[in-house]
């Protein structure tokens, strides 16, 4: 007679329980970085200036959406870090605040501008060495 799976084992195949963590951590490091552009000045503030689809940041203005990306980006560090720790302790809490942040980002960010921006970013790198300065023009949009 065989043993029952441990719990953590079960539905999650260990390829993809490698994975996740570490993609969490990537994801997690460009927005801390790019909540640190924002803030020192070094990236422009790209929230939408006007009332669209999504805007959730145009009534709170540059400085809420730079704090907010500053700290969901330090969040998303810490909790991938801890879901890839050998033996994590708090294994639910850290499912339940990576499920949070999740939504606080889509909730957020997801905006008509960013989907505009993301639906381009496949074909520009491409038509960008043929037009010249659209990539310019496209980060700057």
């Amino acid at each position: 007679m065989t043993s029952a799976p441990a719990p953590s084992e079960v539905g999650v195949s260990a390829p993809r329980r490698e994975v996740l963590p570490w993609a969490a951590l990537v994801w997690s490091v460009a927005l801390l970085g790019l909540g640190i552009g924002w803030a020192g000045g070094l990236l422009p503030v790209s929230v939408a200036t006007e009332r669209g689809f999504g805007s959730v940041f145009v009534l709170a203005g540059p400085a809420a959406a730079t704090v907010c990306v500053l700290v969901l980006g330090v969040l998303g560090v810490a909790l991938s870090l801890a879901a890839r720790a050998p033996h994590p302790r708090w294994g639910g809490p850290v499912q339940v605040g990576s499920w949070v942040v999740a939504a606080a980002v889509l909730s957020l960010f997801v905006d008509g501008q960013m989907l505009a921006w993301l639906g381009y970013s496949m074909i520009l790198p491409v038509v960008g060495w043929v037009v010249p300065g659209l990539a310019t023009t496209w980060v700057e949009a």
